[in-house]
């Protein structure tokens, strides 16, 4: 980390002088002030606030910084997290981006100044902050990702079989006879719902279905997606069959807008998706879900344990996917099709 010192060095002041100016002190004058602010900026230089308190290079934290509380994987992969550094007496702090990224930004940089022992994260959707990423590298704070891959960066991933699962949803409504199925897919250009679009195409191709542009809506992770991306949907002609969604926020959002108009599922369509557990979209159903449960407290785990080993020097930062399987489950929410559309 750049210190005090070789700012001292570079600008040719005293170091009482250069912290007293990156403090803002009105001691110092305007002048000097900005002249070391501006080289302080250039050497991306940052105050190491607990170290400046407890005199520590680096302190029994850890920070995860996930997109969001209320998509169901998240508190999952918290739990497991947390599970695995409470009994190594390690502290989380725990920083929400809500996919924003000047947010993501802040936190990472927040981190970084609290010196803390390691950063696990799921990276915003859209515009990672691949930058910060790379020096939080340089700086040598372990880094892990998790849920989200980033190609850009070194360092370990731990994730499911998204594309083989996707693949395995749409293989399974084939096999019950559905040809036409919609797909509420989440953002462009996220890791999660590229892996997913793809084992998509792949089912269709494999048994000769025209993949349509069209039989995709939604675009996004949240409730609200699922809503507007199924009345997209129904307006096609023929109307789908089927219809997979991203998530099950996105499923809910969809579940709820099917039953206000009144058609029913599975009787008049079927509907499947990605889930942390089945519980949250039963509350919906009378009938369990079909679709993938995602292991969300076993991710957490295992990316915590791989961050010790970083912490404690038993492995070195590298480009590794670590992927967990997700168990398809069989429930009733889809239905073999006898009748060709609603």
């Amino acid at each position: 980390m750049v210190t005090l010192t070789e700012i001292a060095k570079i600008t040719g002041f005293s170091v009482n002088t250069v912290s007293l100016a990156l403090r803002d002190s009105p001691r110092i004058s305007q002048k000097t002030r900005k002249q070391i602010q501006e080289m302080a900026g250039k050497m991306k230089y940052r105050p190491n606030r607990l170290a400046r308190q407890f005199c520590l290079q680096r302190t029994n934290t850890v920070g995860l910084v996930v997109p969001a509380i209320e998509v169901a994987i998240f508190p999952g992969i918290t739990a497991g997290v947390e599970s695995i550094l409470s009994s190594k007496d390690l502290s989380l702090i725990l920083c929400v981006s809500h996919d924003d990224p000047e947010k993501e930004a802040k936190e990472l940089e927040l981190l970084m100044e609290m010196n803390v022992a390691g950063i696990i994260a799921a990276p915003a959707q859209e515009n990672p902050n691949i930058d910060l990423m790379h020096e939080i590298i340089q700086r040598q704070i372990p880094l892990v990702m998790i849920d989200r891959f980033l190609p850009e960066v070194a360092s370990y991933f731990v994730g499911t079989n998204d594309k083989y699962m996707a693949y395995s949803n749409i293989e399974y409504l084939i096999k019950l006879g559905h040809r036409n199925i919609g797909f509420l897919v989440g953002p462009r250009n996220t890791y999660t719902a590229n892996e997913r679009l793809i084992g998509y195409k792949e089912a269709l191709e494999k048994y000769g279905i025209e993949y349509r542009e069209d039989h995709l809506a939604g675009w996004g992770f949240y409730e609200e997606y699922g809503a507007q991306g199924i009345k997209e949907l129904l307006r096609l002609q023929p109307v789908p069959t089927a219809i997979f969604c991203i998530n099950d926020h996105v499923a809910i959002g969809a579940m709820k807008t099917l039953l206000r108009l009144g058609l029913k599922i599975p009787d008049q369509i079927s509907i499947t998706c990605f889930f942390e557990g089945i519980s949250v979209v039963n509350e919906l159903l009378s009938t369990p879900m079909t679709g993938v449960q995602q292991p969300s407290y076993l991710l957490g785990k295992i990316a915590a344990e791989i961050l010790l080993d970083l912490i404690n020097k038993v492995k070195t930062p590298k480009i590794e996917k670590i992927i967990v399987p997700s168990k398809f489950v069989y429930g009733s929410s889809c239905k073999e099709l006898h009748s060709p559309q609603l």
